[in-house]
């Protein structure tokens, strides 16, 4: 088995360059984790020198990507290198913040799986960021390659091959997206709760660390964490797993309300091509922000949001940094007008409210979780 493992981009100010600090520490923790696990050659794809060398020195073959950076085209030349190894063998890809607390023993098990010629293995139906194919379905794979990991999914099932879902667990689904997602394991690390590959890390957990705290989301995390063991109101909106929710149902006393929307927006190519919807966003315009959550105060004690399908839904043309600025509460950062005013909204809110993208109402959440109640076994 070949793995690869994609983490690159550039930073465009202080809140994504933190980020990308923390999925780097991801990487090289993944790097030492399969080699841990028998790969035979691990690939890490990467635009940045100084994670190149990282890669090197952690066991993996460093491949820098090429200018313009497209996805199709270094997945197919990581596949073509795994497919030179001989017949039978497969390649695992991973984003690089993707199933950031997976474990050794979690990924011999995804590895176990490995066996059928014509299956692909996924952690997510309509959009994976860990994927495993036979290496030579892959090289030899026609037509247009995806764009990006979230398209991998028809991709691989236009190469021929049965596509097949790991046994679902929250490790799976935190993928280090925004920093929300790394503020809950950061918050959960220094409670002494956080899942083994942090808790062992030491330079995960410093990486994580350096992610600023800004807009109180200590304290909104807390409130969170009272909901989920003290019983109340959850409130989840955006691209929200039916599964995620199964699992909060079974372990604590509080009601979940939940919107969800657009799940496989990025799959199915609907943010790209504009045609995303949603009530939530268009309650949002006309009520105004303040009164939106205002309203959202009268059901919920608290609630995250995934705010991405809202912005899509307005066609918000904000980067990544200005998103991540918002997220987090650092309104001085963001300039984008109707983001602005909707982010102070979330922030000066009458309840408790965390923002992020998809990883927030699903990994994250279900990690935070899992956590607590192994904490208190006796919750319910």
């Amino acid at each position: 088995m070949h793995a690869v493992i994609f983490e690159g981009g550039r930073a465009a100010g202080p809140w994504t360059a933190a980020m990308a600090r923390a999925r780097e520490a991801v990487t090289l923790l993944r790097v030492r984790l399969l080699r841990a696990a028998g790969a035979e050659a691990v690939y890490v794809v990467s635009d940045r020198p100084a994670l190149l060398e990282a890669a090197r020195a952690a066991g993996a073959e460093a491949l820098p990507s090429v200018r313009p950076f497209r996805f199709g085209r270094e997945l197919a030349r990581a596949a073509r290198r795994a497919a030179a190894a001989g017949p039978g063998t497969w390649l695992l890809y991973f984003g690089g913040g993707a199933a950031a607390t997976l474990d050794l023993d979690g990924l011999r098990e995804l590895i176990a799986h490995l066996r059928e010629p014509d299956v692909a293995w996924l952690n997510n139906p309509q959009s994976p960021d860990v994927f495993a194919a036979p290496a030579a379905a892959l090289a030899g794979a026609r037509g247009a390659w995806p764009s990006r990991d979230n398209a991998a999914g028809e991709f691989l099932a236009r190469a021929g091959l049965r596509r097949a879902l790991w046994p679902n667990r929250a490790a799976l689904n935190l993928d280090l997206d925004t920093p929300a997602d790394a503020y809950v394991l950061r918050w959960l690390a220094e409670r002494g709760l956080a899942p083994g590959p942090v808790s062992a890390d030491a330079d995960l957990r410093r990486a994580l660390a350096a992610v600023p705290a800004a807009g109180g989301m200590g304290a909104r995390l807390e409130a969170v964490a009272r909901v989920l063991q003290e019983g109340g109101e959850l409130a989840l909106l955006g691209r929200v797993a039916p599964t995620t929710v199964l699992r909060l149902n079974e372990r604590w006393k509080c009601r979940v309300r939940v919107f969800s929307e657009e799940r496989g927006m990025k799959a199915l190519g609907r943010e790209a091509a504009g045609a995303v919807r949603s009530l939530v966003a268009e309650f949002v315009a006309r009520a105004g922000p303040e009164a939106f959550f205002a309203a959202l105060a009268r059901v919920a004690d608290a609630a995250l949001f995934d705010t991405r399908v809202l912005l899509a839904a307005w066609g918000c043309r904000a980067g990544e940094e200005e998103r991540f600025a918002a997220d987090a509460g650092d309104l001085d950062r963001v300039t984008d007008p109707p983001l602005a005013r909707f982010a102070a909204a979330a922030h000066g809110a009458p309840l408790p409210v965390l923002l992020g993208g998809h990883t927030l109402v699903n990994g994250a959440l279900w990690t935070l979780s899992d956590a607590l109640a192994q904490a208190a076994p006796n919750s319910r």
